[in-house]
């Protein structure tokens, strides 16, 4: 097995990107030197930024997050929803502490994790539960669909 070699990430977006989802994800090992720079292994960034293109060209995942959402409904049934985008950016558009606009704006998200699962989980969402992947809580606007749906319970699975 060769050992890693790497390189200086430059783009700003892309170095926050790769920084804040490296851990326990499909992203490449990266390093931020004491400087602030950001390495990142050449091979595995090549093969992280032509996946991003690729899944640019037909949609995917959120360029910052990908949350899944399950519903288990009051019968025991589950429904999925992702925060897919149907234009996906190689790199997250918002700025840090910016609301959610320009997923909707610019990456054409249909809605979040917790949104899509309700549409299709419908009047069975009521009682149920809702489990959500891939973030650490429920932005307020979700829970409060979720609460509006009749959602008993709503666990955040911590990666």
């Amino acid at each position: 097995m060769s050992k890693p070699r790497y390189v200086e990430v430059t783009d700003p977006q892309e170095a926050e990107l790769l920084i804040y989802n490296q851990a326990g994800r499909e992203f490449p090992h990266v390093s931020v030197a004491g400087d602030g720079r950001v390495w990142a292994d050449a091979d595995e960034l090549r093969a992280w930024r032509e996946k991003r293109e690729r899944e640019a060209q037909w949609g995917g995942p959120c360029a910052k997050l990908r949350v899944r959402c399950i519903i288990v409904g009051e019968t025991g049934t589950m429904y999925a929803g992702e925060n897919d985008c149907a234009n996906p950016q190689p790199a997250c558009p918002r700025a840090p502490g910016e609301g959610y606009e320009k997923c909707q704006t610019i990456c054409q998200q249909a809605g979040h994790a917790e949104i899509e699962a309700l549409k299709v989980a419908g009047d069975d969402a009521r009682n149920g539960e809702a489990h959500v992947y891939g973030h650490y809580y429920a932005c307020e606007p979700c829970a409060r669909a979720l609460r509006d749906a009749g959602v008993r319970t709503i666990v955040v699975h911590l990666a």
